[in-house]
């Protein structure tokens, strides 16, 4: 079971690194968009549709996670969705 936790762990800090990076390309997706002219609407809608992508990754990611632990320990995952698993990883590191 100490395996599994530190997997689970160890997955989950992959995935907070994915959504800095991803987080970051956002910031230069923007600074482009305005050097290139594109209105703050366009923008303002490419960046909902973005985020929107992302929540929805971030979701299935603990999804997955979650699907995949060992059903009889599942119990000691103390988180169901993005928020609570970077509680549990801060918590656990």
């Amino acid at each position: 079971m100490i395996f599994c936790k530190q997997m689970i762990l160890d997955c989950l800090y992959i995935s907070l690194q994915i959504t800095e990076d991803v987080s970051f390309i956002r910031a230069i997706k923007v600074k482009e968009m305005r050097d290139l002219g594109v209105n703050d609407k366009t923008i303002a809608h490419s960046l909902t549709i973005f985020d929107k992508t992302m929540d929805n990754w971030k979701d299935m990611c603990v999804r997955k996670i979650l699907t995949c632990y060992p059903m009889i320990a599942r119990g000691q995952l103390k988180f169901d969705d993005w928020d609570s698993a970077m509680k549990y990883l801060q918590e656990n590191r």
